[in-house]
């Protein structure tokens, strides 16, 4: 891997770099941290190869200025440019009094270098492949199925009656025929071996509400991500290959149902074109969820 080695030239001794925000990102991101740091005032010098087999700790490293800056004297001639900028006059004290909205000023001379090691094995994009679950798998289909549901829903549908859903919505034994069903299919998404995503699809046969577009749409019955892989690009792979798969069916459209206060994926099916088309109901207990069916064609398709 490759560690980043980045500095700035920083009046305020209090600057630092928000390391939650380059852990677990994307390569496409990557960049996007990059330039935000630039458009803050930091600059890449150099790139120093490490050891990919080790983890270490980035680290924000700084050197002692020459000499320090009267912030008293740096406050006033701040404070008497800002009264010239708005046509202020001076007091007779010499005291400076208002404030200029619009003034900057410039960097100073003996400001502290900071450095700035961003080390890439936090920045690291893990491969991940997408593939279809055979039946044979039903069983980890299912641990998988209530794992997420449980990360995504659990805060929201607590328990008992989340114990109870998960047994009756992932008992490996229904997963298994239904898998078995050619008009189903599940999608996993995999990196290292670990399944860090999955979406369930089936055909329409008994079928559809009647806002879904189309003569033969396909439902994704259920698509999660796990949370530590969200913005990393697995999402809209996973939602590209539930396309092809449908695609592959003869489908003309796809519709889902999701949760009216879910926000994140709402979000995230608009961007992948899916629009409100009507409503359905999502028991849970003795609980009654208010859901939003999306849908949306399928570029290509000759839709009505």
């Amino acid at each position: 891997m490759r560690q980043y080695k980045v500095e700035a030239l920083a009046f305020f001794p209090e600057l630092s770099f928000d390391k939650e925000k380059v852990i677990r990102t994307s390569q496409a991101a990557i960049q996007q941290v990059l330039d935000d740091y630039a458009r803050r005032g930091w600059r890449l010098v150099s790139t120093n190869a490490t050891d990919s087999g080790r983890r270490s700790t980035s680290t924000c490293t700084s050197r002692p200025t020459e000499a320090r800056h009267d912030e008293a004297a740096f406050r006033a001639t701040a404070a008497g440019a800002s009264q010239q900028a708005w046509g202020v006059p001076s007091p007779p004290d010499g005291t400076a009094r208002g404030r200029c909205r619009s003034f900057r000023p410039p960097p100073h001379p003996e400001a502290r270098k900071r450095k700035l090691h961003l080390n890439t094995e936090d920045l690291r994009v893990e491969a991940f492949t997408i593939r279809a679950c055979g039946p044979g798998e039903a069983g980890r289909l299912a641990a998988t199925g209530a794992h997420l549901f449980t990360q995504a829903y659990g805060p929201t549908h607590p328990e008992p009656e989340l114990s109870a859903y998960l047994a009756r919505a992932f008992a490996p034994a229904r997963l298994a025929a239904e898998l078995a069903d050619p008009g189903r299919r599940a999608l996993v998404a995999e990196s290292g071996g670990r399944w860090i995503g999955y979406a369930y699809l089936q055909e329409s046969a008994q079928g559809w509400p009647s806002g879904v577009p189309g003569q033969r749409p396909v439902e994704i019955v259920r698509f999660y991500v796990d949370a530590g892989w969200h913005g990393r690009g697995v999402a809209a792979a996973l939602m590209a290959a539930c396309e092809d798969e449908a695609r592959g069916r003869g489908a003309d459209a796809l519709w889902l149902g999701v949760w009216q206060e879910a926000a994140r994926p709402i979000a995230f099916y608009r961007r992948a074109g899916f629009e409100v088309v009507g409503t359905a109901t999502f028991t849970f207990g003795d609980r009654l969820d208010d859901d939003w069916v999306m849908a949306r064609r399928l570029a290509g398709a000759d839709l009505p």
